[in-house]
């Protein structure tokens, strides 16, 4: 009997547990006003109904409702029902948050007490969810105590612990920290197997620190008692008696009644096995006080215990006297719970009835809504279809012309574009011969030339007439593009060697090293576009690569396609021009390191030579310096 708190198994509506019960009012009375002051309860109680009628604020006649409530249970736990329910309802009306968390909680103490866990435990969630949405954060801190209790009276030890650690974490963040002296004392009681000796001393140490600076008499009267047991336990049995009666005495003067009778009650415990005698006569002391106060649960509980003890010494004379006391008291109890008005059950269940019809209520609200505007916003599309029925009519009309107009255009462009192709082409072979002939015949005044002056200016016109006939080359090739189905197996290497050997003088002339690291392999390709191609990147590679610099070739393969990798170490490529090489008339060209012109063509078609093999051409700029251009070719 060391600790007054919640044991399991407690139902209140149908058995005689009276030592749960005891535990439980005294365990409410400490969670819920420990902070008032002990011997002005029943004079606050008194002031509050007296003045209840005169108060005009709304607010605060709902605050007066809901402590009425809390302080009323003593006396009336029906009381504490009724009140509670009509704070809640005036709350719910003037939409009071405060009010509506503090009626449920009240609610949930009085389910408690009144032996319904689940009932208890669904309304000290809702006041607990209530408190966090207005963030008053000693009442959340309360709320999960109240929590953590009904979960150790279900015998969820491992949720009641998790309740009551939350409840610890976040009181010590409060400022006024006055709760943390009970949330302390309930957390070293419920479980003191999770403390070592040290801890639990220096815990309790805290919490006495804590209401002897708020002079909560109530809580230090209750770790006295605490401390007591403690020291029975650990075998210093004379010190902790006499710290029990030094309790005694305090609560007594105090009028605590419950926290008095449950510490006389303990002594009683404690000594009946030593003295037995002296332990009947704590208990009847124990029970004048009940029955003074009226409490017909305890009083019942110390008649059954006194009956018992004489009972068992063969003392028929006052076993029959407590026996017929504690028959008195059971008829008294049966009486008042027969003729009791709460249905608080069938409250309970029409609560959750309304509950489930408002969302009910809502979800058909919401439905109808959604199917009102179905309706609107079809009737008016409808409009609008009609409306506009006859302009799409003739909108249509507009668009079947259009179409026949489109289409004989369709028909005159394909035909100039044949034009044009056929064009392109005359004028393409008719350019390039004028322009073989002119460079043919510079190369052969460049064989008997009188000075250098002359051997300048044919070297000008040689070079010129090379472009324009590349230029030409390149022109026809875009605009006569087919897919190159004429493929056969080829040795790439080869035509890597052949491009090395034509463009090797072009490398020397810039004193430029072409390395080939290229592994030998057979792929199926049109030969004279890929030579085209390796020739154009490699010749690019020149062009842009700086003297006394080296280009690399090498090669990689993959499940299915073939890589050839093209690394220079030239000016690299600009990142405004990365996007735009690979378009044909490029505005992204630039002359060579050693002023060679560029005309935009030569990677457009390399890109589609390579697209025509269906494989692919990218490039990257290196870490250091130059680029590296990678050319993709499917094996098969």
């Amino acid at each position: 009997m060391h600790r007054f708190f919640f044991y399991n198994g407690l139902n209140l509506c149908c058995c005689f547990l009276i030592i749960p019960l005891m535990r439980q009012l005294i365990f409410v009375l400490l969670l819920l006003v420990f902070c008032q002051k002990s011997n002005a309860q029943t004079d606050e109680l008194d002031l509050i109904q007296k003045n209840l009628s005169k108060q005009q604020d709304s607010l605060k006649y709902i605050d007066m409702l809901n402590r009425i409530s809390l302080l009323i249970y003593e006396k009336d736990i029906d009381s504490t029902f009724i009140y509670a329910k009509l704070a809640r309802e005036r709350a719910e009306h003037l939409d009071y948050s405060k009010g509506k968390a503090d009626a449920l909680n009240n609610l949930g103490i009085f389910f408690y007490l009144k032996g319904n866990l689940n009932l208890a435990l669904k309304y000290f969630d809702d006041a607990t969810k209530r408190y966090r949405q207005i963030e008053d954060t000693p009442n959340i801190v309360q709320s999960y105590m109240n929590l953590a209790m009904v979960y150790n009276a279900q015998d969820n030890r491992e949720r009641s612990f998790a309740w009551f650690n939350s409840a610890f974490k976040l009181g010590k963040t409060l400022r006024q920290d006055s709760i943390m002296s009970l949330v302390i004392y309930n957390y070293v009681v419920f479980f003191p197997d999770h403390f070592n000796t040290q801890t639990k001393r220096t815990l309790v140490q805290k919490a006495r620190a804590i209401s002897t600076r708020y002079q909560d008499e109530r809580m230090l009267i209750t770790l006295d008692q605490l401390t007591a047991n403690e020291m029975i336990r650990d075998g210093r049995q004379k010190e902790g008696l006499l710290l029990l009666d030094q309790a005694i005495d305090k609560a007594v003067k105090a009028k605590l009644f419950y926290v008095s009778n449950d510490i006389i009650i303990s002594m009683g415990n404690h000594l009946l096995t030593i003295d037995q005698k002296k332990a009947i006569i704590y208990f009847k002391r124990a029970l004048a006080m009940a029955e003074e106060n009226k409490s017909l649960i305890i009083s019942q509980y110390l008649s059954e215990k006194i009956f018992n003890y004489y009972d068992a010494a063969g003392d028929s004379k006052n076993a029959l006297i407590y026996s017929r006391k504690l028959l008195k008291l059971t008829m008294e109890r049966n009486d008042i719970n027969r003729t009791s008005g709460i249905d608080y059950l069938d409250y309970a269940l029409k609560e959750s009835e309304v509950n489930t019809l408002k969302t009910t209520t809502t979800y058909q609200a919401i439905l109808l809504f959604l199917a009102l505007s179905i309706l609107i916003l079809g009737g008016i599309a409808i409009l609008v279809i009609r409306k506009n029925n006859n302009k799409l009519k003739g909108l249509n009309n507009d668009i079947i012309k259009q179409n026949d107009y489109l289409n004989g255009t369709l028909e005159t462009l394909q035909m100039s574009q044949a034009d044009n192709k056929k064009l392109m082409k005359i004028v393409a072979h008719d350019l390039r011969n004028p322009i073989s002939a002119m460079t043919s015949a510079a190369k052969l005044m460049l064989t008997d030339v009188a000075t250098e002056e002359d051997e300048k200016l044919l070297s000008l016109i040689v070079t010129a007439g090379k472009n324009s006939l590349q230029m030409l080359n390149d022109l026809l090739q875009e605009q006569f593009k087919v897919i190159y189905t004429n493929k056969e197996p080829v040795q790439i290497n080869d035509i890597l060697q052949h491009c090395i050997a034509i463009l090797n003088d072009k490398a020397k002339a810039k004193n430029v090293n072409i390395i080939n690291l290229a592994e030998p392999i057979v792929l199926p390709v049109n030969k004279e576009k890929i030579w085209r191609v390796l020739s154009n990147i490699i010749t690019n590679a020149i062009k842009f690569s700086s003297p006394n610099s080296t280009i690399e070739i090498r090669t990689a393969e993959k499940s299915k396609t073939f890589l050839i990798y093209i690394v220079d170490e030239g000016i690299g490529i600009p990142e405004e021009s990365s996007g735009q090489i690979f378009d044909m008339f490029t505005i992204a060209k630039r002359k060579g390191t050693a002023g060679e012109d560029s005309f935009g063509l030569g990677l457009a078609i390399c890109k589609q030579i390579i697209e025509a093999h269906g494989g692919g051409i990218s490039f990257k700029n290196n870490p250091v310096r130059g680029a590296t251009f990678i050319i993709e070719l499917p094996k098969t």
